[in-house]
C-alpha cells in the first residue's frame, strides 16, 4: 500500500504541477491579449486623431484660399465701379466705348465664374445684412423700406458679403 500511496502522491503532484502550469499559461495568454487589445485601441485613437487632423487641415486650406480670393475680389470692386461709371458716362457708340463694354463684361464673367455675385437691391426690401442705407426718401407710390436708388453696388463672394450695397431707402 505504501507503493500505491507513493504513486498516488506522485500523480497528484504531477496533476497539480500541470494545472498550475496551464493556469500560468492561460494567465500569460490573457495578459498578452489585454496588451494587444490596448495597442489596437491606441492605434484606432491615433488613426482617428490623424484623420481629424487631415480633414481640419484641408478645411483650413480651403478657408485660407477662399479668404485670399475674397480679398482680391474686394480690391477689384473699385475697378468694376469705375468701368461701370465710364460706360454710363459715355453716350456715344464708338469702337472705344464698345471695347470698354466688352472688357467690363469679360471681367464680370470671370469674377462671377469665381463666385462673385451682385447683391440685388433696386426695388427690394432693405436688409441691413446686405444693404447700407446712406439716404432716405419719401415716395408715396413705393413701399416702406423699399430701396429706391442704388448709390454703389454691393457684392457677395460665395454667399459672404464682401461689400454691402449703398442705397437710398423709402421711408413713409
Amino acid at each position: 500500500m505504501t507503493v500505491e500511496k507513493e504513486n498516488l502522491e506522485e500523480l497528484t503532484e504531477e496533476v497539480t504541477e500541470n494545472t498550475v502550469e496551464e493556469n500560468t499559461q492561460k494567465t500569460e495568454v490573457d495578459i498578452l491579449n489585454e496588451k494587444l487589445k490596448e495597442k489596437e485601441e491606441s492605434y484606432l485613437r491615433l488613426y482617428a486623431d490623424f484623420d481629424n487632423y487631415r480633414k481640419r487641415a484641408a478645411k483650413e486650406k480651403l478657408e485660407s484660399y477662399t479668404d485670399a480670393t475674397a480679398q482680391v475680389m474686394g480690391k477689384l470692386l473699385p475697378v468694376i465701379d469705375n468701368l461701370a461709371r465710364a460706360i454710363s458716362a459715355n453716350t456715344e457708340e464708338t469702337p472705344f466705348s464698345n471695347g470698354v463694354k466688352m472688357v467690363s463684361k469679360q471681367l464680370d464673367d470671370v469674377l462671377s465664374g469665381l463666385g462673385l455675385e451682385m447683391i440685388a437691391s433696386l426695388g427690394e426690401q432693405f436688409d441691413p445684412n446686405f444693404h447700407y442705407a446712406v439716404m432716405t426718401d419719401s415716395i408715396e407710390d413705393k413701399e416702406d423700406n423699399e430701396i429706391v436708388e442704388v448709390m454703389q453696388e454691393g457684392y457677395l463672394f460665395k454667399g459672404k458679403v464682401i461689400r454691402p450695397a449703398m442705397v437710398k431707402v423709402n421711408q413713409k
